[in-house]
């Protein structure tokens, strides 16, 4: 059985990006969080909304922003622990090169139909 609220609330991410998004491609950064809120209130106004701590995109992020040396700056920032930082971090980084190779992988595999 699918777990409706984690999909609602990852649609509901994805779709504030994707206002962001657009907002930015339209208007740049003039008044952003005023043409956001409208945008936000415009689509969801009127319902009860539940906003998910969205885990894979804080690892994403977190992961992005690492620099080696920056696990302390991390901490502050996600408000998480040291160790769950360097967790997290290590986690995302093994996801994305088993991800590369697997990319890597599928375009060998393409190359070899020539």
């Amino acid at each position: 059985m699918k777990d409706t609220s984690r999909t609602k609330g990852a649609e509901l991410l994805n779709s504030l990006a994707a206002i962001v998004d657009d907002e930015l491609r339209r208007g740049g950064t003039e008044e952003l969080g005023e043409r956001v809120a409208y945008r936000v209130a415009r689509e969801w106004g009127g319902q009860k909304l539940y906003m998910p701590m969205d885990k894979d995109r804080r690892a994403r992020m977190m992961y992005r922003l690492f620099n080696g040396r920056n696990y302390q700056q991390l901490v502050r920032e996600f408000g998480r622990s040291d160790t769950t930082v360097r967790r997290i971090v290590e986690k995302e980084r093994d996801r994305q090169r088993k991800a590369e190779r697997e990319r890597a992988r599928n375009l060998e595999q393409q190359y070899a139909l020539f």
